[in-house]
């Protein structure tokens, strides 16, 4: 199956986000990513450290730039725009308290480096996540 994506941002929101939340109340498996940028505001030391080969993260001046949902057996994989570029058109941080509300408790997330999506949804969105597996972890460890 061919994944299509989706950019939901201010301008299509009020037309895609109620028909989304109502998917993700009915899902049992969803995968979730998040993008971040720290270029602006790191801390001058950690400019200096870091190399082509070694990147360190300062995740206390760290902005969420967006994230991303996919429902087990959607067609479309969902990036919601929270601090993009394009000012005019980020969403406001409370959509990410709207889509992770959604989730039924029972539903399992799965995320790539899950300690690091746990610490920028806690750091940046003042979000808990829970019931997730983390594929970086499974992989390490077979």
């Amino acid at each position: 199956m061919n994944v299509k994506s989706e950019l939901i941002d201010l301008r299509n929101v009020a037309e895609m986000l109620p028909p989304l939340l109502a998917k993700i109340g009915q899902t049992k498996l969803f995968g979730l990513d998040c993008e971040t940028t720290d270029i602006e505001t790191r801390h001058a030391g950690l400019n200096a450290y870091n190399t082509a080969t070694k990147l360190v993260f300062d995740h206390r001046r760290t902005t969420m730039t967006g994230f991303s949902i996919y429902l087990d057996g959607d067609d479309t994989a969902y990036y919601f725009n929270l601090n993009h570029a394009d000012v005019e058109n980020r969403l406001p941080a409370a959509i990410v308290a709207a889509v992770l509300d959604a989730v039924p408790d029972d539903a399992i997330g799965v995320a790539h480096n899950l300690p690091f999506e746990l610490v920028m949804f806690k750091q940046c969105c003042g979000r808990d996540l829970k019931n997730f597996v983390c594929t970086l972890q499974m992989a390490v460890s077979h």
